[in-house]
């Protein structure tokens, strides 16, 4: 049996490979030659992406990396090779130059069956290696690309070739780090029959005239495939594609449009802050409009690397290419991916996930699993990056979307708001082999699809359709970067978001939030908080601010307290404050008809109005949301409304000595049918933005849970309600992820809601949950409890307060890294394990783990019943501060670490000063200024924090900073 990898070679600049960790049928023979009379049988997953046909004959447009199912075969020269358990690489060389990453796990467990196809004997072709060409030879067998000899890929580069067994394929002017050296600021541009080549520094976009496109980087002094897509051309402008017209706008900024015959058009400009603000003015058509926020480049401008580029249809085209400008993204090449928003079952990385194709706008568990905050940028192990205007009106999206419904190929659903949508399925679902393997952004004409009912279906803004009207087209922008690494990718898109100037408040840091809901829900009074507040003082726990939850007020969007239920309520803040909390009110921004504020505001214009007829049970303007009485919205685009709605706020602060606000909703999904606002707006992400900025940025000690580009808003930005479960379906293994996708799209402050969940229905959290729960949350940014330890037994009294002990010895270095995201580019607080070593494989399918800045990794249990777990250590030397003188060198896994209930895993980085000899000389003041530092892991006893073998901790005051 021969090695796992053969290649088989038909031109010098093409091979067609197929890599598996599996032995093959290949018998001694490593190279084969490729006969383009035979055929070629492609797997499942290549079927589809060719529309279910097998290619006998060179395909219409380049093969690219193709990844077959879990079982997938090739036949050759009618030698079929399989590949069982591992996945197949189809690729070619002219337009491939790399294989997806892999780590030696994968998120079952399982060794990476890839890994050894990457790091063995086609590593060549992994790293995207480059050949020296020959003499000038006829077209690609398997893809029909000429060789350009001469006028070659980086020709236009200015780089020479070397003979054809250079070590660097020719490269000798890029630098070892992946740059181009002496051409790291030259953007370039090369056009060819049927496509153009684009260079920015080190990323190269090559478009094709038959819509295809692949993106690459230049790594380690070779050329490596980053990802290959598409923009979705109607079959009568494929069928013509020498018709497609190539024009160099500006060849100083890489400005590039190809038109093609239907009215369709690509154009693309390399990104930088100048070369973007350039293309406002005439390159990229970003002002077409002048009261379309679309139209607005700010989400761009700030991009200092990758590629811009706007796709655009007539309506004629969309209506033929099911009404939309569509682009596709080749999952599969790109790696991992990171990123999209909050999900209700949260998947870390996105890979294992099936994402619907839906709307793409904030929501109250809804279509494609969409939860409260969504930000239209991706990131990937390879370094690939995704931007979307995310101001795109009916903006579309699915990533690796299944493909098993009746509806054209998608599945229906049908979604309401809120509690209407709790019994259905937890989504996105797991990832079964049934995805498309594409990223798809489309800009559509409407809502309106038959796969997908949801509240805003119907609606279609006004301003939209005059633009339309004038204009006939649909347009997508989006930018793609092939940066180094996915740090690098994170990095990026964060740049180009605006920071906060502050952190939140520093009590609501250092110390827990204390809620109602959970405990109370609806039934909160007066005596309650006040039993509850005693409680938490008796028990010598710390706390930060008492929010009092729904339903303190007489009727939803009164400001006023229910008299029966709180009949002293400004004696009961002066109580709260003497106990040392912080006071804040849950507020939405609706109100209900029989409310004093509707009958004030609605004859002033001060909520939305609707064009719908009345239907049962509702009447124009009015909808359905998680309470039984129907509610309007506030009009946030009404500056009157907004002033109206902050100063009602503001007194009800001042006359009983309120601190702040939980401001909850704010997602499209609560407006009425056909909503009509008093300032139109073209995309219902509008409401969202206008509601945190205008309305809870006016109060220091708040929370939201939603956002639209309000990354600047220094407010605490909560996770939506938490189920009382273990499941990755908005349970406790959500939170990890939901924390770190929050960080890399630019929400730092993450609120991770209620520890323990929200005990709907009953279903409260046993001791285990809640306990487990609590450590998973002890060293993020902010902590909420509301369901009472003290509720359950001794022991989660005992343990949770432990918990909390701890919090108070970080509290000053997370503050510290808080401050730090305000002035150095948004870094996230809790950061994925890949930040720490973004080229380690290892780290990106690690989603029970989280790092603390670079220094700190805390490695909780969140699976039921588990007392050991394996724990990942990136590049460095750490130690436990459970037994401080062992020490790791990583990178390395550590298996079964033990983890009883009372324990959490948590690893502090060893400086170099640190490291002493295997004598142990100087281990003991080593230990002790460790221990001052960062107690890690934690053994819970009697409720307070010890270290095996030492009585070094030293009680740190909470305001100052503990560093590593």
């Amino acid at each position: 049996m021969t090695s796992a990898c053969a290649a088989v070679t038909c031109h010098p600049r093409c091979a067609l490979r197929l890599a598996s960790n599996q032995p093959s049928s290949l018998g001694s023979r490593g190279s084969l030659t490729c006969r383009p009379s035979k055929s070629l049988t492609f797997g499942p997953a290549l079927k589809r992406y060719y529309g279910g046909r097998t290619q006998r004959k060179p395909p219409p447009y380049p093969i690219h990396t193709i990844l077959a199912d879990a079982t997938a075969s090739t036949s050759l020269e009618d030698k079929p090779v399989t590949s069982k358990h591992s996945v197949a690489v189809l690729e070619c060389d002219c337009h491939v130059a790399g294989l997806l990453p892999a780590g030696r796990r994968h998120h079952d467990g399982s060794n990476g069956s890839v890994n050894g196809s990457v790091n063995g004997s086609v590593n060549g072709s992994a790293n995207g290696s480059a050949r020296r060409r020959s003499a000038k030879r006829g077209p690609c067998n398997v893809c029909g690309t000429e060789d350009d000899d001469e006028e070659s890929l980086y020709d236009a580069l200015s780089i020479s070739s070397s003979s054809s067994d250079s070590s660097d394929g020719g490269l000798s002017r890029v630098s070892s780090s992946g740059s181009l050296s002496g051409l790291e600021d030259r953007v370039r541009v090369k056009v060819h029959p049927g496509r153009v080549d684009i260079f920015n520094g080190a990323e190269h976009l090559r478009l094709h005239a038959d819509g295809m496109m692949e993106l690459r980087r230049v790594k380690d002094g070779v050329p490596v495939l980053i990802t290959a897509g598409r923009v979705s051309l109607p079959d009568n402008c494929r069928d013509h594609i020498e018709s497609c017209d190539i024009a160099v706008l500006d060849e100083s900024i890489g400005a590039v449009q190809l038109s093609w015959i239907n009215g369709s058009a690509l154009r693309v400009v390399a990104a930088s802050p100048a070369g973007v603000e350039k293309g406002d003015v005439g390159v990229l058509p970003f002002d077409r409009d002048h009261g379309n926020p679309a139209s607005d480049p700010s989400w761009a401008k700030k991009l200092a690397c990758g590629f811009v580029l706007e796709f655009s249809v007539s309506q004629h085209t969309a209506e033929e290419a099911r009404g939309m400008a569509e682009v596709e993204l080749d999952m599969r090449t790109a790696g991992y991916w990171f990123g999209g928003g909050h999900y209700m079952r949260q998947h870390w990385p996105l890979n294992r996930g099936q994402f619907e194709l839906g709307p793409f706008f904030p929501f109250d568990n809804g279509p494609n699993g969409n939860n409260t905050l969504l930000a239209a940028q991706w990131m990937t192990s390879r370094g690939l990056l995704v931007l979307a205007n995310p101001d795109t009106p009916f903006l579309h999206v699915g990533l690796n979307a299944p493909q098993v419904g009746p509806h054209d190929g998608w599945i229906q659903r049908s979604w309401g708001t809120g509690v209407q949508n709790l019994a259905r399925e937890s989504l996105p679902a797991v990832e079964n082999g049934t995805g498309d393997g594409m990223l798809r952004l489309q800009a559509r004409a409407s809502y309106r699809t038959v796969e997908m009912l949801h509240p805003l279906r119907d609606w279609m803004p006004a301003l939209w359709k005059e633009e339309q009207d004038k204009d006939q087209r649909l347009s997508l922008q989006f930018a793609l970067c092939a940066t180094a690494n996915v740090k690098q990718a994170a990095e990026a898109a964060l740049q180009t978001l605006p920071r906060p100037s502050n952190p939140p408040p520093r009590e609501m840091v250092d110390a827990p939030i204390w809620t109602t809901w959970a405990r109370y829900h609806a039934n909160v009074t007066q005596a309650k908080v006040e039993q509850f507040a005693h409680e938490i003082v008796g028990r010598g726990l710390s706390r930060s601010v008492m929010e009092i939850d729904d339903k303190w007020q007489t009727k939803y969007g009164d400001f006023d307290f229910d008299p029966v239920k709180f009949p002293n309520p400004k004696e009961m803040v002066e109580m709260l404050h003497a106990l040392g909390f912080k006071v804040t009110l849950w507020i939405m921004p609706f109100v209900e008809e029989a409310s004093a504020a509707y009958q004030e505001g609605a004859p002033k214009g001060y909520f939305l109005s609707s064009s719908a007829p009345a239907t049962k049970g509702l009447k124009p303007g009015f909808f359905k949301w998680w309470q039984p009485v129907p509610a309007a919205a506030l009009d946030v685009t009404n500056p009157e409304a907004v002033a109206w709605f902050v100063g009602r706020l503001k007194r009800l602060r001042a006359d009983y000595l309120i601190d702040g606000f939980k401001f909850d909703a704010g997602e499209p999904c609560f407006l009425p049918p056909h909503f009509v606002s008093h300032k139109p707006i073209v995309t219902p992400v509008e409401y969202t933005r206008l509601y945190v900025q205008e309305v809870a940025s006016q109060f220091s000690y708040a929370e939201v849970r939603t956002g639209h580009k309000t990354s600047s808003v220094p407010l605490l930005t909560r996770m939506g309600d938490r189920f009382s479960t273990w499941s990755t379906g908005n349970g406790l293994r959500s939170v990890i992820p939901t924390l770190l996708t929050s960080g890399i799209l630019g929400y730092p402050f993450c609120l991770p809601d209620m520890i323990g969940g929200n005990a709907y229905f009953g279903n409260k959290p046993d001791v285990e949950l809640l306990v487990r729960w609590a450590q998973a949350n002890a060293l993020m940014p902010a902590m909420q409890f509301s369901i009472a330890p003290w509720d359950l037994s001794k022991e989660a009294d005992k343990l949770c307060k432990a918990v909390l002990e701890l919090r108070e010895k970080l509290a000053g270095t997370i503050f510290s890294l808080m401050e730090d995201a305000c002035s150095k580019a948004l870094a996230p607080v809790c950061r994925p394990m890949w930040w720490l070593d973004p080229d380690d494989a290892e780290t990106f399918p690690i989603d029970d783990q989280f790092a603390i800045g670079d220094d700190i990794i805390v490695a909780p249990v969140v699976v039921k019943g588990q007392k050991k777990r394996d724990v990942y250590l990136p590049k460095g030397t750490w130690c436990e501060l459970l037994n401080p003188s062992n020490t790791f060198e990583g990178p390395t896994w550590l298996e079964d670490v033990e983890a009883p209930l009372h324990i959490i895993p948590i690893y502090c980085r060893v400086m170099p000063t640190d490291i002493v000899s295997p004598s142990n000389e100087g281990m003991e003041e080593t230990v002790d200024r460790a221990a001052t530092m960062v107690p890690v892991p934690v053994r819970i006893e009697d409720a307070k924090l010890v270290l095996a073998d030492s009585e070094a901790l030293v009680e740190n005051p909470s305001t100052e900073t503990v560093k590593c």
